[in-house]
């Protein structure tokens, strides 16, 4: 994924780390100085909140910067 965003010009890296998904995210953010955290939703049809999983809603919920949520694409 990194690879790919550095080949359309956006600086990124990736890190792989254990335990409790949501708590690490915030902790890297935290540590990366990040500007944006960028997340995925599994049900691309699900508008409301309540089907968004519960990573993406603890990192709505404490993130300090902004966090995009992006839709896993409809296979058609």
């Amino acid at each position: 994924m990194a690879a790919a965003a550095r080949r359309a010009g956006v600086a990124a890296e990736t890190v792989s780390q254990t335990g409790e998904p949501a708590p690490v995210v915030l902790a890297e953010a935290d540590r990366w100085a990040a500007d944006l955290l960028v997340t995925g939703r599994a049900d691309p049809r699900a508008a409301s909140r309540a089907y968004v999983g519960t990573v993406t809603r603890e990192l709505l919920e404490f993130a300090e910067v902004p966090v995009l949520v992006v839709p896993q694409p409809v296979e058609e």
